[in-house]
């Protein structure tokens, strides 16, 4: 008969656990076992007592116990997966928890043992439902930017020939409300345009995706100001920017993040004011830190402009989702998506705080090292 475990305190703990527990020599003959092992395996308390390992643990031998036993010389406990065997011959997949044990009887293993099957087909599910997302998203990326490719051909011949006919003498022989129309047309087809464009550039994000490398944020911003510069003369506009840090990026991407965003900054001012745009970088928060990572850093871009109702900071990064109509300032709805998607990509947050007649700030948490997109 083999030596079984008789701690008192130890044997109401055995029987209190949750998961089944069985208790061996360290020969990995069984000595004891709680009441939910004998529920699960489906044998008496008797019929485990002084039986192998191996009849309960499929796989199991005397050279994966030497292992077990090897282990937990240096660590507390083993964790291991496998599968178990009932009475009645059917399998399940087991999760199990091996503790060495020195009570007044001797030196024993305990073997903690889980069924995972639920959480086994749970992950299944999920993985498979992750798989069809990903699908389904690169259907919609790819899709997406196919028609919005060939929605621009037609698009250009509409604008091609109404310039021409524009040019002629024929526009003449129009009468005033003719002229209007025409008007109209090429300016629907110039939006149209941007439009499709700006979808385009959302759908490059993710279908094109550029090489990381080190990027330089003060020479971003310098490089955006350059470009900017016949609209900063025209508004009498100024930006401050602070020193940025380095970051582990897509060049093209971490751009056209700050292009857009000064680009709004920018383009919102108040009417008669010119606008005046500060960026900057600061450490993280930690619920900044707790979201993005350790290594995160905060870049700020906040102006003096018009601002927005705080109950819109979360809509206007939805594409095509306007706070102000075509007539009163220009632009397709597109821009901040785009920033959202980018940070996004980068392993970022993005948001928006404002109050209407306060100005705007838009806070991007980035990584200093970003992981690639799943």
């Amino acid at each position: 008969e083999s030596a079984r475990p008789g701690d008192a305190d130890f044997q109401a703990l055995l029987q209190q656990s949750y998961d089944a527990a069985l208790v061996t020599q360290e020969s990995g003959v069984i000595a004891d076992a709680n009441a939910r092992a004998q529920e699960f395996l489906g044998y008496s308390r008797d019929e485990l007592r002084g039986s192998r390992l191996e009849n309960v643990v499929s796989g199991w031998t005397p050279g994966l116990l030497q292992t077990v036993r090897q282990s937990l010389d240096n660590d507390r406990f083993v964790l291991l997966q496998a599968y178990c065997l009932r009475q009645d011959g059917t399998v399940f997949p087991a999760e199990i928890a091996i503790m060495r044990l020195h009570l007044a009887a001797g030196v024993f293993l305990c073997f903690f043992v889980r069924d995972i099957t639920l959480r086994n087909e749970a992950d299944k599910r999920l993985r498979a439902t992750l798989a069809d997302l990903a699908r389904s998203n690169s259907d919609l990326e790819h899709f997406a930017y196919v028609v919005s490719h060939d929605l621009q051909e037609p698009l250009r011949k509409m604008t091609q020939f109404g310039e021409l006919f524009r040019g002629t003498g024929e526009m003449d022989t129009l009468s005033d409300d003719a002229r209007g129309y025409l008007s109209r047309i090429l300016n629907s087809a110039a939006h149209m345009t941007a439009l499709i464009q700006g979808v385009l550039a959302l759908s490059r994000i993710s279908t094109r995706a550029g090489t990381r490398e080190r990027v330089s944020l003060d020479r971003t911003v310098g490089e955006v100001l350059a470009d900017l510069e016949l609209r900063l003369r025209d508004s009498g506009g100024r930006v401050e920017a602070g020193e940025l840090p380095d970051l582990e990026a897509e060049p093209v991407q971490m751009r056209q993040l700050m292009q857009n965003l000064i680009g709004n900054a920018l383009k919102f001012h108040k009417p008669g004011v010119p606008p005046c745009v500060r960026v900057y970088a600061r450490p993280a928060e930690e619920a900044e830190r707790d979201a993005v990572g350790e290594d995160a850093v905060a870049i700020v871009v906040e102006d003096d402009g018009i601002g927005f109702d705080p109950a819109q900071s979360d809509r206007i990064f939805n594409i095509f989702q306007r706070l102000h109509t075509r007539q009163e300032y220009e632009g397709t709805g597109i821009g901040l998506a785009v920033c959202r998607k980018i940070v996004e990509r980068h392993g970022g947050r993005i948001r928006a705080e404002s109050e209407p007649g306060r100005g705007a700030r838009f806070v991007i948490v980035l990584p200093r090292t970003a992981e690639a997109e799943e």
